[in-house]
């Protein structure tokens, strides 16, 4: 019987070491699972920082763009314009001329 009773606690002690090593190595796998869960966070959020950089980069390149091609076309705008004024001066200063003489 002493020898069973000792027995018993023996294997107590063996089931409380396992125990304790089962939640050691509990710990240290959820440390690791935690560390490559933030590694990987941080990675992405750096990768998604580099592809919104490289989206700002390139909405800037497009609105410079837009802008150029929007300014050209109101610089052909004016130049036609003036230039369809310029051609109606003559009729409008003799209208004028005609009307300060009709008054006058």
């Amino acid at each position: 019987m002493q020898a069973m009773m000792e027995q018993i606690a023996l294997t107590e002690s063996e089931a409380e070491q396992i125990r304790t090593q089962a939640a050691a190595e509990a710990k240290e796998l959820i440390a690791k699972a935690k560390a490559q869960a933030e590694k990987a966070v941080a990675e992405a959020d750096e990768r998604e920082r580099e592809k919104t950089k490289a989206a700002k980069q390139q909405a800037e390149i497009d609105g410079a763009a837009l802008c150029d091609a929007l300014l050209s076309d109101a610089k052909v705008r004016i130049v036609t314009d003036r230039a369809e004024a310029e051609k109606n001066i003559p009729s409008a200063v003799k209208y004028l001329i005609e009307r300060v003489e009709t008054l006058a």
